[in-house]
């Protein structure tokens, strides 16, 4: 693998990953869910940030 390559490997798997919890986690959520679901992902990183 050349150096661009394996430096560009993260960036791919990134973007892979984030187009699999989109479209199989995301996505299907009813938006009043997914509303509840970022506010409490947002609590959870408040305390966690504050302790």
């Amino acid at each position: 693998m050349s150096q661009s390559a394996a430096a560009e490997a993260p960036n791919r798997a990134a973007a892979v990953h984030a187009q699999v919890v989109e479209r199989y986690f995301v996505a299907p959520l009813d938006p009043d869910d997914y509303g509840r679901l970022t506010g409490s992902l947002g609590a959870i990183d408040k305390a966690l940030r504050d302790t």
